[in-house]
Order: C-alpha cells, then sequence, then structure tokens
C-alpha cells in the first residue's frame, strides 16, 4: 500500500503485507505524497504508476511518472514515464506487460483508453502504443 490520503493531504508512504509472516511492515516512502496511484507487481518488483500529487490545497496535478521498487532496493527508483499524465485508472500484469485502462487524462472530463507498457527482462520500456475505444 502506497500513498494515499491523511489529515494534510497526500501521503508518500509505503506498508508492505508479508504473506509468510501475515504482517505489516513500513517500506521505503515514495519520492513524492501521491493519491490515486496505481500499484502493479511484476515478479520481483513493484510500480507506482501516474496519479495525483498535490503543490497546494486542492490543487491536484495529474502525474505521468513511474516510479519502480525492487525487492532489493531501498527506495524507489524512477521508471518509464506514462506517455501522458493519468490517474484514478486500472491497471495489470499480463505475462510481464503492464496494461493501464481508464481512468483520467489531464483534460478535464475525458475518459482515458487503454497504455501498454512492455516490461522485459530488467530493462523497462515504454512503447507508447495506445488503444482506444469501447
Amino acid at each position: 500500500v502506497s500513498g494515499g490520503f491523511g489529515k494534510n493531504g497526500p501521503l508518500a508512504f509505503t506498508q508492505i503485507y508479508d504473506t509468510d509472516a501475515q504482517k505489516w511492515s513500513a517500506g521505503p516512502d515514495l519520492p513524492t505524497p501521491l493519491h490515486h496511484i496505481f500499484l502493479v507487481g511484476r515478479q520481483d518488483s513493484i510500480l507506482a504508476i501516474g496519479g495525483y500529487e498535490a503543490y497546494q490545497k486542492d490543487l491536484w496535478v495529474m502525474k505521468k511518472e513511474v516510479y519502480v521498487l525492487d525487492k532489493k532496493q531501498s527506495s524507489w527508483l524512477p521508471g518509464p514515464d506514462l506517455p501522458e499524465p493519468r490517474a484514478e485508472f486500472a491497471a495489470g500484469n499480463v505475462d510481464g506487460t503492464i496494461i493501464v485502462a481508464g481512468g483520467r487524462k489531464k483534460k478535464p472530463k475525458r475518459q482515458a483508453g487503454v497504455t501498454i507498457i512492455p516490461m522485459l527482462q530488467r530493462h523497462f520500456y515504454l512503447n507508447g502504443l495506445q488503444i482506444t475505444g469501447r
């Protein structure tokens, strides 16, 4: 679990659940407090994708950044940016390819299509392919 809302705005915290030990522990903070991000797993890493950053009260700025937390790392590292800022979406991992679907784009009242983020071996690639439609 990463990001979200607190009393004073977005959060940067990360909590990690160990399914073997059945307990939660503190993980590294996100590089910046975010909300409405999506976390998706891939083998030994987790991606924190998009979301909103708050610069002032009630001013949400949509982000295109992707951060990667590898099992061996002690901090989130930059990953491949989305082609455009996006938040409030769904994402999943299909055979090593991260698929980001729906959500909101930067322009008001615009729904987003589907973005494919192929992730091969230990390198991260973003091909920018966008599929739109129903």
